[in-house]
């Protein structure tokens, strides 16, 4: 592990000779990862081994509860800052910021990583905030790949890490204390502080998957209730919670999910002048859910690799230059269609199964052409003619779908 003493000793040298500035250190951090690259020294495994040693007391852990990464490993603490590897299966970062200052670097497997932008147009608290986000071009990191990590408003991004395991070293300040709060933000633009927990909240969210787990047949009304007169925060935590818990419930289809669901969003869509933002943003959940359950059984890195740019990426152009840069040389259209054949038939892991027609038409949409151009291929194709109306139907059911990148 001299691998991280060195780094660590260099990085802490050059913020002492920099007068411990917060402003300073992710410049730092970066040059010094950049300047010696870990996957060149080091092996995840050498860092599982160094954990059980006989006899061997760690250094002080961060995130000993491993709610960030399964699990975090701090290898080195320094004078103010400390560095820890990451190791991650299947977690996914939401979109977030950062309260602290550094850098990250892939030490092993790979990661799609997205960066954000938020503008505020009403706050509501310090713990909730309305606004525009705005997705950066994706790009694909791998061993070797450093980013800064800035903190507060300025930064926030997500990553989906690609192979399991993949691992990150992450050269971190413990926190930088001009930064008030730090936020997660959900789409279209919902802004929530991270760690605000309100206690009522929390005990209505347990109280209802009390409900829920027993069937009992009070939860309804005692969920409309709840809904009538919580604030924002509340509504849309209530309403994430239920979808997910509702989503997750096997004896369930997602039919019977959604007409248990309709009236509560239908109550608050009228409620507030927020209502219809919030049904949206839940709405805007459940794709991203389904995508996050296939990746629990999904192994496969072409496919995981997929479903990492349906969950990140918002256009084909864009998917299909990540998809040429991961595979330089073969047809991207041919390796998506590939990957939609694998993903979307019987017992689709994506609760999605698409007939011979609509797989046509999405490879041909890939492909560029309008939609008359797909109608007229797909008529001669079948020997029949197909109204360009029903194609144009056949695409908008996917772009409702969790394919809705690759029709748009």
């Amino acid at each position: 592990m001299d691998y991280f003493k060195e780094l660590g000793a260099r990085v802490g040298r050059r913020w002492r000779e920099a007068e411990f500035n917060e402003a300073s250190f992710s410049v730092i951090a970066h040059e010094e990862l950049e300047r010696t690259p870990g996957h060149l020294a080091i092996e995840p495994d050498d860092i599982l081994e160094w954990v059980n040693q006989p006899h061997f007391e760690l250094p002080s852990q961060a995130d000993i509860e491993a709610s960030f990464a399964n699990p975090p490993v701090t290898v080195y603490r320094g004078q103010r800052f400390y560095i820890d590897v990451n190791f991650w299966l299947d977690s996914t970062t939401v979109i977030h910021e950062h309260g602290f200052d550094g850098a990250f670097q892939v030490l092993s497997g790979s990661s799609l990583h997205t960066a954000h932008t938020f503008r505020e147009l009403r706050r509501y608290s310090a713990s909730v905030g309305l606004g525009e986000m705005t997705a950066l071009p994706s790009e694909l990191l791998t061993p070797g790949s450093t980013r800064v990590i800035q903190a507060g408003s300025s930064f926030s991004h997500a990553l989906f890490h690609l192979e399991r395991p993949s691992s990150t070293i992450v050269v971190r300040t413990v926190h930088n204390r001009s930064v008030g709060s730090q936020n997660e933000f959900f789409l279209p633009g919902l802004r929530l502080e991270s760690f605000f927990v309100h206690p009522t909240t929390a005990r209505n969210l347990q109280v209802a998957s009390l409900l829920l787990a027993t069937s009992n047949p009070r939860f309804d009304p005692w969920l409309a209730r709840f809904l009538a007169h919580a604030d924002l925060y509340g509504t849309f935590r209530m309403l994430a919670h239920v979808a997910q818990a509702l989503h997750d419930r096997h004896d369930l289809t997602h039919e019977q999910v959604e007409a248990q669901l309709e009236p509560h969003l239908e109550a608050v869509a009228q409620r507030a002048e927020w209502g219809p933002f919030v049904v949206e943003t839940v709405r805007n959940l459940e794709p991203p859910r389904v995508l996050m359950r296939a990746r629990q059984s999904v192994h496969d890195v072409g496919q995981r690799f997929f479903l990492a740019l349906l969950l990140n990426v918002s256009s084909a152009p864009t998917l299909l230059a990540l998809v040429e840069q991961r595979y330089p040389g073969e047809s991207a259209v041919e390796k998506v269609t590939g990957w939609v054949d694998a993903l979307c038939g019987p017992d689709s892991p994506l609760e999605l199964e698409l007939n011979d027609p609509s797989r046509r038409a999405l490879r041909l949409r890939l492909e560029g052409h309008p939609v008359e151009a797909i109608a007229e291929r797909l008529s001669a194709h079948y020997g029949k003619l197909l109204p360009v109306d029903k194609v144009a139907r056949m695409l908008g059911q996917l772009r409702d779908s969790c394919l809705l990148p690759l029709v748009s």
